[in-house]
């Protein structure tokens, strides 16, 4: 019999793998793929295969380049060249979402609300002016939600953004102390 492995035309040794496979089972937990490996060539600028490390050219012709330029005092730095797997060449850049912010107007934050200042803790006139601000950043990790922004009379804006996240959670805990009493 055959090594169960998709590809592998060894003799079976034990469990339906051969010596290779089942050693790797053995040592690994799982049969591990190797990892081809690529590296720059410093003359032409493409990546090759690496069989041993010590390799800084994809051919004869490009080391035969170098050995030229190099009589001639202008070869490029050689050992600053270091190997990369696969997944490195060809994975994609990460692209950041763009942040998405939903728009509230004061005057929906301030319905939403019980209509009192988290700030100064005095009731907003629903005639008149008001501002709102973000209870969580949305820098610190909040969300853009009608639930995260609160009332604050224009007066109070100022201070409350100067304020950092803990500062406003505690608060927040010690407005509900208040109004619980």
């Amino acid at each position: 019999m055959t090594c169960s492995v998709e590809g592998c035309t060894r003799d079976e040794c034990s469990r339906g793998l051969c010596r290779k496979h089942y050693d790797m089972v053995r040592y690994h937990g799982r049969i591990v793929k190797p990892v081809q490996k690529k590296k720059l060539c410093f003359m032409c600028g493409t990546y090759f295969d690496v069989g041993n490390q010590a390799k800084d050219f994809c051919g004869a012709a490009c080391r035969m380049r170098y050995m030229r330029a190099k009589r001639k005092g202008n070869a490029p730095r050689r050992g600053l060249n270091k190997v990369i797997t696969t997944e490195d060449v060809f994975k994609p850049e990460p692209v950041e979402p763009e942040p998405v912010t939903m728009v509230f107007s004061n005057a929906d934050v301030l319905a939403a609300s019980d209509g009192v200042c988290v700030e100064c803790y005095k009731l907003i006139d629903r005639s008149g002016p008001c501002a709102s601000g973000w209870l969580l950043p949305l820098e610190a990790g909040g969300e853009p939600v009608l639930a995260n922004r609160v009332p604050l009379h224009i007066a109070c804006k100022a201070r409350w953004e100067a304020r950092t996240a803990n500062g406003r959670a505690r608060k927040k805990r010690i407005a509900g102390k208040r109004r619980d009493a």
